[in-house]
């Protein structure tokens, strides 16, 4: 649905402030998706700031942030009945920070639809946390810090959870703690240095865990407590070098996970791409594929 002509202020260095008329129907390219139903784009910080496009969004939206760093420092809920909703960035743009003290983002039994993709975090504790039953996909995310990052604490019928692509760095606790009545499946993620375990499953949870680089965690790579459950199905994870244990009491080691160097580009800079001689470059292992978030990099 097109909006109407509206105004968009811009502002250039300290000096130059111009207001252009603006006509927008979508801020996405025209190979990206759009919501369903023909909701509403919002683009940010164009059409409205982040916080004023997370209060007034209704169930179809799509936020899309282009730019801009935006800092909160109260939780900021999400409604069950604001889902479907679709929260991304652009090529990594939008920038999102919170206090280690409370949640970032709180998400109350999303709809199926519901994604998180493409933005960079910092803080929260923890920085993404899920509630309750339904629905949601977490992709392409880079976590810096923060206590824990993704908090899945499903009830009532299953919560199910889609997590791909993400990199977490030194989260304080965990990258993923996954908890109650949840499903999930974590994919192509990269954790590395986590304060605790890089992924704790507990409660009743069951995860599928595929192609991820678990690294230098200080207690456990993963760990499974109370009924948690880490899947025999999962594949072609590299855990590597975790302080404790790669594994805490998640059964038998997945047959194809291995414990190798993923030989990134130079983490101690933020940079986790992949040396063209890692393990974890489909190249090296075509088995598996890709391991990790991210490609290779360098040579």
């Amino acid at each position: 649905m097109q909006k109407p002509f509206g105004l968009a202020t811009c502002v250039m260095g300290l000096l130059t402030v111009c207001l252009v008329p603006l006509i927008f129907q979508s801020c996405s390219s025209s190979s990206e998706p759009t919501p369903p139903g023909g909701s509403e784009v919002v683009c940010i910080p164009l059409d409205k700031t982040l916080a004023e496009a997370l209060a007034d969004a209704q169930a179809g939206d799509t936020l899309e942030i282009k730019s801009g760093s935006f800092s909160f420092t109260e939780s900021v809920t999400i409604r069950s009945e604001q889902t479907p909703l679709v929260i991304r960035g652009s090529r990594n743009q939008g920038s999102i920070s919170g206090s280690n003290s409370v949640p970032l983002f709180i998400f109350e039994s999303p709809k199926p639809g519901t994604v998180v993709s493409d933005l960079t975090f910092s803080g929260g504790n923890p920085t993404i946390q899920i509630n309750g039953s339904g629905a949601i996909t977490i992709s392409g995310c880079r976590f810096n810090g923060g206590i824990v990052n993704v908090l899945a604490n499903g009830s009532g019928d299953p919560l199910e959870v889609e997590a791909t692509g993400n990199l977490m760095v030194e989260p304080a606790l965990f990258g993923y703690q996954l908890g109650g009545n949840s499903e999930v499946t974590v994919s192509n993620s990269t954790v590395y240095g986590a304060g605790d375990c890089g992924v704790l499953i507990n409660g009743t949870a069951v995860v599928v865990a595929n192609n991820n680089i678990v690294m230098f965690s200080r207690n456990f790579g993963f760990a499974c407590r109370a009924n948690g459950a880490l899947r025999a199905i999962s594949s072609c994870n590299d855990v590597f070098m975790n302080i404790n244990a790669d594994y805490s009491l998640c059964g038998d080691i997945p047959e194809t996970d291995f414990s190798l160097d993923p030989m990134f580009c130079d983490a101690e800079n933020g940079d986790f791409t992949l040396d063209v001689l890692s393990p974890c470059a489909p190249e090296n292992n075509p088995d598996c594929g890709g391991v990790g978030a991210f490609g290779v990099g360098c040579l």
